[in-house]
C-alpha cells in the first residue's frame, strides 16, 4: 500500500515500518518511452532480487538521455505496474534538466500532471526535482521555497520529498513529508560516515524522515 510519513518514519498503509533500500534507476521511463520495455523489466528483476524495495526515476531529461515531459507522464503508468507487481515503490523525479538551455518546461504543469499520475497508483512517491540549485535546472528552482510550494501541486495523499539542499545538514527548504539530503562523496569513507551521522540532526530538527 501507500507509503506515508508518521512523525521521523515511514510507514506502510497497515502502519507496519517501512524500511527504504532505494537504488538509483534514472532511465527506466526512459526506456519504456523508447519501446525497450524487456531492458526495463530486466532492471527491475535484478532490483528487486537484489533486495531493493524503491527504484529512483527521472520523468523528463535532455541531456544524458531525451525524455519530453509528454513522453515521460505516457511511460510512468506501466512503469508503477511492472514495479507494483514485484511489490516496489517508485520515486518519481518530476523535473531535471529544466534549464532554458537544457530543455524549458512549464513546471507547474508538470508537478502537477505528475502528482495526478502518483496518486492513481499507490506505490508512487514524487520527489519535485533533482538537486534543484544545480546549474542544470531552471532558476525558479534555486529558490527552495518555490520547490516547496510546487510540493503542495502534489495531492497530499503522496509522499512527497522537495528535493536536496545546497548544504548537507539543512534543516531549511526544500523539506517536503519526506526530506533527502545528497551528502557529498569526497574525502575518505570515514568522513563520508560522520556526514550520514549529521542527517540525525535533520530529522529532529525538522519532526521529518531523512533520506540520504
Amino acid at each position: 500500500g501507500r507509503v506515508r510519513a508518521q512523525e521521523r518514519t515511514l510507514v506502510c498503509a497497515d502502519g507496519t515500518l517501512f524500511r527504504w533500500r532505494g537504488v538509483t534507476a534514472f532511465r527506466l521511463a526512459d526506456l519504456l518511452a523508447d519501446g525497450r520495455e524487456a531492458d526495463a523489466v530486466r532492471y527491475l528483476d535484478w532490483a528487486h532480487r537484489t533486495g531493493f524495495n524503491v527504484v529512483r526515476v527521472l520523468a523528463t531529461l535532455c541531456c544524458w538521455f531525451d525524455l519530453p515531459p509528454e513522453a515521460g507522464q505516457k511511460a510512468l503508468p506501466k512503469l508503477l505496474a511492472l514495479a507494483k507487481e514485484r511489490g516496489m515503490s517508485v520515486q518519481i523525479v518530476a523535473l531535471a534538466g529544466t534549464a532554458p538551455h537544457e530543455r524549458s518546461i512549464d513546471l507547474e504543469a508538470q508537478v502537477r500532471a505528475i502528482g495526478a499520475i502518483a496518486a492513481a497508483h499507490d506505490n508512487a512517491i514524487v520527489e519535485i526535482a533533482n538537486e534543484p540549485g544545480h546549474a542544470t535546472q531552471d532558476s525558479q528552482l534555486h529558490n527552495s521555497a518555490y520547490v516547496d510550494k510546487l510540493a503542495t501541486l502534489v495531492p497530499a495523499e503522496v509522499l512527497t520529498i522537495g528535493g536536496s539542499a545546497r548544504v548537507d545538514h539543512a534543516v531549511t527548504p526544500p523539506l517536503g513529508d519526506h526530506v533527502t539530503r545528497h551528502l557529498s562523496r569526497l574525502d575518505n569513507v570515514w568522513e563520508m560516515m560522520q556526514r550520514v551521522r549529521g542527517l540525525a540532526h535533520v530529522a529532529e530538527a525538522t519532526g521529518r524522515p531523512v533520506l540520504s
